[in-house]
């Protein structure tokens, strides 16, 4: 995919000269497709923490051995921990190739972080629900013991504003954020870039793509 593809430069353009990091990666899916953080564990020596609520998706995540932490579970849109209703997304027929499987699946979302993209996607495919753990991401940086985190992916399928408002900013230490973000256009969504920067970090690149569908990367200001 242009968007993966786009990621993947940017993510080595970033770090190709950089000491093994520490990452988080919400919406990890299957561990492998499409994602943001293998590349830096297979070539770089990165490690870190995997998150994935969907049980499928999770159950393959595990098969893939990877040289991280791993949860079956969600960050949070609340600043406590919480159960949520996953909508899981399949096909309603075989997938012509995994390709079009793993990127159907990977728009499950939760039930309250939906906009009608979501939406539309739970009336196009085969639904099924679960319920997820949900904890802010603080617990997870707790629980870890973590000092810094190198680079945050997320990808939540709608949920990423009300998930980052519960992260208490001032401490932690992110170094790079990567997020996915639902806009109205194929413009630059002007209002979440500097709901971003307010928290102490500066645009580094951006793509949106046909379905206003905007990758955007942060870098924290002090590294600039």
């Amino acid at each position: 995919m242009e968007s993966w593809k786009y990621l993947h430069q940017r993510i080595i353009d970033l770090f190709k000269d950089s000491p093994p990091g520490f990452f988080i990666e919400a919406g990890a899916l299957d561990g492998q497709y499409l994602s943001n953080t293998l590349h830096l564990e297979k070539e770089y020596g990165w490690t870190g923490l995997l998150v994935e609520p969907n049980p499928s998706s999770y159950n393959e995540l595990l098969k893939k051995n990877r040289r991280c932490y791993s949860s079956n579970t969600c960050l949070a849109v609340t600043p406590y921990p919480k159960e949520m209703v996953l909508e899981m997304m399949d096909t309603r027929e075989q997938a012509a190739t995994s390709q079009a499987m793993w990127v159907i699946r990977g728009g499950s979302f939760l039930q309250e972080g939906a906009g009608r993209a979501q939406r539309y996607q739970a009336n196009t495919h085969l639904r099924t629900y679960a319920v997820a753990q949900c904890f802010p991401f603080i617990t997870y940086w707790k629980a870890l013991n973590l000092t810094k985190v190198d680079l945050f992916s997320l990808d939540v399928e709608g949920a990423e504003q009300q998930i980052l408002s519960t992260i208490p900013w001032d401490s932690v230490d992110i170094k790079t954020l990567i997020l996915e973000h639902y806009g109205s256009s194929s413009e630059m969504d002007k209002d979440f870039v500097e709901s971003i920067e307010t928290k102490g970090y500066s645009l580094y690149d951006y793509n949106v793509d046909k379905d206003f569908i905007g990758d955007y990367i942060f870098v924290k200001k002090e590294l600039t």
